[in-house]
């Protein structure tokens, strides 16, 4: 087991940006454009073929949609079966049948999920394992915050509801996916570049995401 966090800094601007072929996300080739001195996706294994993933679009902003999106239809071109969860089915739902309907790689089912709920995140796990056998790479995607005020005015509701999504979700993914992930796994965290560079208003965001860093 591996566990890491990415920093999109570290990738390309976007003017450098290739596009996923096939992704139908370009805003992901940042982080797979391939590079004479790395591998694309230095944080996952060489070929993702036959490998299973777990992938949770961005929940609270654009469930089914965004970063989730495109990692999931990045990941299956390349062969993984891809589970894709989030609280709302419509969008997750989208996202498999058009993964499963390009037939260039691996199978996708959607799971809902509300990943502010350990039993959720441990049926999600289980689901992988239930469906392909195995669970090889867990990525915990779910964040944001539709709320920007001063901390010293930020309702206690909204600091608690924003943590729940952005860094409790962390913690319960990785406990639910540890139970499964066997040698040469890989955990992705996607946090921001709020936890490390806070703009106004976004005390709670920034607080929660720097926790996942």
């Amino acid at each position: 087991l591996e566990p890491f966090t990415v920093n999109w800094k570290h990738f390309d601007p976007p003017t450098e940006r290739q596009t996923c072929q096939g992704s139908g996300f370009p805003g992901l080739s940042q982080a797979v454009s391939p590079h004479a001195d790395r591998a694309p996706w230095p944080c996952l294994p060489q070929s993702p073929a036959g490998r299973i993933i777990r992938i949770d679009p961005a929940r609270s902003i654009r469930a089914g949609r965004g970063i989730g999106e495109g990692m999931a239809k990045v990941l299956a071109d390349a062969g993984a079966n891809v589970v894709c969860a989030s609280r709302s089915t419509d969008q997750i739902d989208r996202v498999a049948e058009e993964i499963n309907a390009s037939n260039t790689g691996g199978r996708a089912i959607a799971q809902a999920t509300d990943v502010t709920k350990e039993e959720d995140m441990e049926a999600l796990a289980q689901r992988a394992v239930d469906e392909f056998g195995q669970l090889d790479i867990w990525v915990n995607n779910a964040g944001g915050s539709l709320v920007s005020a001063p901390r010293v005015e930020l309702d206690e509701a909204e600091w608690d509801k924003t943590f729940a999504t952005n860094l409790t979700s962390v913690f319960y993914g990785v406990r639910a996916a540890c139970k499964h992930l066997g040698e040469g796994s890989s955990i992705i965290n996607t946090s921001s570049m709020a936890g490390q560079d806070p703009f106004p208003g976004s005390g709670h965001y920034s607080a929660a995401k720097a926790g996942v860093l």
